[in-house]
């Protein structure tokens, strides 16, 4: 009797134990992953470091691929004022629409294809490209447009141009400024004079 009275006991105990450890296993709450510092992660997808200091913005090479970043949409910006508040300039916008005009209507041979400012000098694709400029500008009448699409063409070519010196130099970040929003005949050029030597 004795023994059965201890067996008995000890079978309570261990149920109560399983009991209680059950208990513990729902009420206890996983912790959830630690989500990654989004502060860290940006420093090094920027290079930034411990060695970082303000003024590498402006030297170090390692930041010119975020000059590049920052003068783009700066460098449109600066376009769409010039075309809404510097006055256009004609030199020789019409004598190009003159020529290709002649193409258009059917003139085939280039010694009859002439401008305002002489015989037509450049090759077909010239005259293709500015036979679609024709059709577009309302036979070359919207400058505005025009200027538009010089200005697109423009910041493609920057794009491009940036692109190659990230990749074979070492110029420092404000050296880009100086290819780009500084380079005043290069303006002119494009969205000014609406040239065709871009």
């Amino acid at each position: 009797k004795t023994f059965t009275t201890f067996f008995k006991k000890n079978l309570q105990y261990i149920s109560m134990h399983k009991r209680n450890t059950r208990k513990k296993q729902n009420t206890t709450t996983t912790k959830p992953p630690s989500s990654p510092n989004t502060t860290s992660s940006l420093k090094n997808y920027l290079g930034i470091n411990e060695h970082f200091h303000l003024q590498d913005l402006i030297f170090s090479p390692k930041f010119s691929w975020l000059a590049c970043v920052i003068l783009l949409p700066i460098e449109l910006a600066v376009n769409i004022i010039v075309i809404q508040r510097v006055r256009y300039t004609e030199i020789d916008w019409v004598a190009y629409m003159s020529e290709v005009e002649g193409f258009l209507n059917g003139t085939l041979d280039y010694s009859k294809l002439n401008g305002s400012t002489g015989p037509l000098g450049y090759p077909a694709g010239f005259v293709y490209i500015f036979s679609a400029l024709y059709s577009i500008t309302n036979y070359g009448s919207n400058i505005v447009l025009a200027q538009y699409i010089y200005a697109g063409v423009y910041l493609v070519s920057l794009a491009v141009i940036f692109r190659i010196y990230l990749q074979v130099s070492n110029l420092p970040p404000y050296m880009y400024v100086f290819l780009s929003c500084t380079a005043y005949r290069i303006h002119s050029i494009y969205i000014l004079r609406l040239f065709n030597d871009p």
